[in-house]
């Protein structure tokens, strides 16, 4: 699908300029039918993620399962625009054709939680709107500057969601120093669960341009993490040299940053790589 702006951050929502505004209306300008249209493709995808997906950290599905739930749309929405059924998938097939934004997007909603939903044109599309409260309908349609949502902006913005939506504690990376650049935070969860962070594209990619800044902004802000969560996250890291626990998180990050290692790709693909290794298997979305 088409992303408009390559400057903006991975998943962020894409401002709508006239073209996409001019697009939008020509050729999905209702939003009653738009949304009529993904509550179908939400009612398709639902029974096999049910069936594979019953429950999150004990609460019945569709609860925490935003993620899914929006990857599972777009993929039968994309098998639909390719070979249209109707006449939405035609509407959708030539807006995109034509050059009209269709993207994920993932941030922080109405400075109240993080949401994972879709963008077309001039259209803020969630199909998992229920997945924090259930009685709420399951697809919301609505103009995407009126949606709310946002990029995260810095660690601190990722932290005071993350408490207040999920219940988490935040920490200073202090377990796994060499991961820090990308990582500079421990998250708990509710239920006991814990990972460095944050495991999104969009915050490790702002992290990287802003040249490792607000890394050392969240080593100084946040507070090392209890021993006991250490000492378990430690027991995960194996003999991945990036996890080794020796050294100060910030004295790495500086030598990174003097290297110009905000530059090295590969570098940043060591350090996700080695982040799946200890990153919590039942993290929310």
């Amino acid at each position: 699908m088409n992303a408009s702006g390559a400057s903006l951050l991975p998943q962020a929502p894409a401002p709508v300029d006239d073209r996409q505004a001019a697009l939008t209306a020509e050729h999905i300008g209702d939003p009653v039918a738009l949304t009529r249209y993904f509550e179908g493709l939400r009612r398709a995808v639902d029974p096999g993620l049910l069936a594979r997906l019953p429950e999150f950290a004990g609460k019945p599905y569709p609860l925490g399962r935003c993620r899914e739930i929006r990857d599972a749309v777009l993929a039968l929405l994309l098998e639909r625009v390719n070979a249209p059924r109707e006449p939405m998938d035609a509407a959708l097939s030539v807006f995109l054709r034509s050059g009209g934004i269709g993207k994920k997007t993932w941030g922080v909603l109405r400075d109240s939680y993080f949401q994972n939903a879709l963008q077309f044109g001039g259209w803020y599309v969630d199909v998992a709107n229920d997945t924090v409260v259930a009685s709420k309908p399951p697809v919301e349609v609505l103009p995407a500057g009126e949606a709310g949502m946002v990029a995260v902006r810095d660690y601190r913005h990722f932290a005071d969601v993350a408490r207040r939506y999920w219940g988490a504690e935040v920490y200073r990376n202090a377990v796994f120093p060499r991961l820090a650049a990308y990582f500079p935070l421990i998250v708990v969860y509710p239920t006991g669960a814990a990972e460095p962070a944050v495991g999104s594209d969009q915050v490790t990619e702002l992290t990287r341009r802003a040249g490792f800044r607000p890394s050392l902004d969240a080593l100084e802000t946040f507070p090392d993490a209890p021993a006991t969560v250490a000492e378990a996250l430690a027991r995960r890291a194996g003999d991945e040299p990036l996890l080794a626990g020796d050294g100060d998180p910030v004295a790495f990050v500086e030598g990174y940053v003097t290297e110009g290692r905000q530059g090295d790709l590969e570098f940043r693909r060591q350090c996700v790589a080695a982040w799946r290794k200890v990153s919590a298997p039942t993290a929310p979305s």
